[in-house]
């Protein structure tokens, strides 16, 4: 059985923070007023996360102020402008990494100094991603790790992309802007984000300049639709207080490579609602009873069950 072998997880090893105490609900700073956690997502940071991890070069990073529960009459600011900083409206904070070596944070009551931390910042190294396989008039998003010898680094805005390296009519690309951290609410804010469109089957390059100097060529091969010789599906199920929902998603292969998009035209037995995009790799579905659902692609098609 073939697998999603593109699919990772960017689940961050993050490092210890220097003077720093990790709990549940957040990190503490020095003087332990304040308590910091990542804001990455309902998904990563459901049960809290902490603020531990080394910056990149050149990105911004979202936080959430834990404690104290009001941050009225609380200011933040870097004293050595080793970070940009915005203290915002309920806890939300932004530290842009603007130097490699140490980023220091302080927090600011009354004129007095009230808390403090500190990260690693390194510029970025090394990028990986999925391999960039796509079918024709089809697009995804993917996470994009960023890391400098081995280390993961936390935040979105160190890459910068040339278009001029990208052959247009074959594909497409965008980063993930990293002001936009409702973007990525389930994915976490703190990663980078690319958007990659496949418009006509050809191959063609993106390229990448990390803040720093670093560069990355990574290729992208589009299919045509009649090239793909195969479609795996698998179900999974979500409960709710509206009822049981299958979720049916595909993966397309040429060979034995898989690819990133499937633009099925998804169809069921008579009883089965369907719920998604006419041509995508996920489709919803609701009724009661066992349904058959297919996929089609490229003049081929796959089914499977799903019992509800």
């Amino acid at each position: 059985m073939r697998t999603l072998a593109f699919w990772f997880s960017l689940l961050l090893s993050l490092t210890t923070l220097t003077g720093c105490v990790q709990f549940k609900d957040g990190t503490r700073g020095e003087l332990g007023h304040v308590r910091l956690s990542w804001a990455d997502g309902v998904l990563t940071c459901l049960l809290g996360c902490d603020a531990h991890g080394t910056l990149a070069l050149g990105a911004t990073a979202h936080l959430q102020v834990r404690k104290p529960s009001s941050t009225e009459g609380l200011t933040a600011s870097s004293p050595d402008d080793s970070l940009r900083v915005d203290l915002g409206t309920e806890g939300n904070l932004t530290v842009t990494a603007l130097r490699e070596g140490e980023g220091i944070l302080e927090f600011y009551r009354d004129g007095e100094l009230f808390d403090r931390f500190r990260w690693e910042v390194r510029a970025v190294q090394e990028v990986s991603v999925p391999p960039l396989r796509l079918v024709e008039s089809s697009g995804t998003s993917v996470a994009v790790g960023i890391s400098n010898d081995g280390t993961r680094l936390v935040g979105r805005g160190a890459l910068e992309l040339n278009p001029e390296a990208t052959d247009e009519s074959v594909a497409a690309a965008s980063l993930t802007d990293p002001a936009d951290a409702l973007a990525s609410i389930f994915a976490g804010a703190n990663s980078e984000h690319l958007s990659i469109e496949g418009r006509a089957p050809g191959e063609t390059m993106l390229e990448m300049e990390a803040v720093g100097g670093a560069s990355f060529a990574l290729p992208v091969r589009v299919f045509a639709e009649t090239e793909v010789d195969a479609i795996e599906l698998e179900v999974s199920y979500t409960d709710s207080e509206g009822g049981r929902t299958g979720i049916v998603s595909a993966t397309a292969f040429v060979g034995e490579l898989p690819l990133l998009t499937a633009p099925c035209a998804w169809s069921a037995s008579e009883g089965a609602r369907l719920d998604g995009a006419a041509r995508s790799g996920r489709v919803e579905v609701a009724g009661e009873g066992e349904h058959t659902v297919t996929c089609t692609l490229g003049g081929i098609s796959a089914s499977t069950a799903v019992r509800l």
